[in-house]
């Protein structure tokens, strides 16, 4: 019998048919692996597949019951887990904690007011031997802004002081011959520091092309500035994409957006974090 069956299942986004009569079936102990180019209907599938997003038409059968109506986190009780192209975790808690938090969902067991959560086995135990399988067992008390990787390094930090999103406790920033230190983030963008965030945060609502031209500006007066053309011809994807809203993009597609907005702005430095985030190997090297 099939772990997971699902059969004909559709969903468009107004012309745009992101899945189309898509069938699969997986047994148990069996391992799928979903290929294709950003925009292909990866992540929309497995949105569907969790619960994130409804399909038009079709049935997702999970151990023989019709899940398809269920909500995402009557899903994850049911049994449907999955990762997210972001990481988000909990960083203030250690690595033991994040996974308790998800034991305690899975299982339904309730943590007692009275009781220290570390102290109850029936959360500690099954996590610890999780962390173990993934080879974290020796970090399982670590906070996670402390684990080595990509995570909790600063390095997002000291990118939102730059941009004014945040008040440095002290000390100095300059672009150029500009102190832009203690300015407000807009202010240091028009002195010529354009940034790509980390989460894309393009203009769900808006079409590509007017999220590229929304801020689009040369104020510089740059004698080859950055042009919609050129944006195109870095990311042909977009220019097949350009009357789409940004909601209706891939997690590859909306990166490539948030590059493409940001070089329309024409900056003098360019910061990207976490720049290539979501990115097909290939598109990953031409950046």
């Amino acid at each position: 019998m099939s772990v997971l069956a699902v059969k004909g299942l559709v969903k468009r986004f107004g012309g745009l048919t992101a899945t189309d009569h898509l069938d699969l079936d997986v047994r148990e102990g069996e391992i799928h692996a979903i290929i294709g180019p950003n925009g292909a209907g990866k992540t929309t599938l497995i949105n569907q597949l969790s619960g994130e997003i409804l399909p038009d038409e079709g049935e997702i059968v999970l151990d023989g019951v019709d899940v398809v109506q269920e909500t995402v986190h009557r899903r994850a009780r049911i049994g449907i887990a999955r990762s997210y192209q972001i990481t988000s975790v909990f960083l203030e808690f250690t690595a033991l904690q994040n996974v308790m938090l998800a034991v305690q969902g899975a299982t339904g067991e309730s943590m007692s007011f009275w009781r220290p959560a570390m102290k109850d086995r029936q959360l500690t135990e099954p996590a610890l031997q999780l962390l173990r399988q993934v080879g974290l067992g020796a970090d399982a008390n670590t906070r996670v802004s402390m684990l080595a990787g990509r995570n909790g390094m600063g390095r997002s930090t000291t990118i939102k002081t730059v941009m004014g999103m945040m008040a440095p406790r002290k000390g100095s920033s300059r672009l150029a011959d500009s102190e832009i230190g203690g300015g407000a983030p807009h202010w240091v963008a028009r002195e010529g520091l354009g940034l790509v965030p980390e989460g894309r945060r393009i203009f769900p609502n808006l079409t590509v092309r007017e999220n590229l031209v929304a801020t689009a500006e040369n104020r510089r007066k740059i004698a080859e500035p950055w042009t919609l053309e050129r944006v195109y011809g870095m990311f042909p994807r977009l220019k097949e994409r350009e009357k789409n809203l940004g909601s209706n993009l891939s997690g590859g597609e909306q990166q490539m957006l948030a590059i493409g907005r940001a070089l329309m702005t024409n900056p003098r430095l360019l910061i990207l974090d976490e720049a290539t985030e979501g990115l097909a190997p290939l598109i990953r090297g031409e950046i």
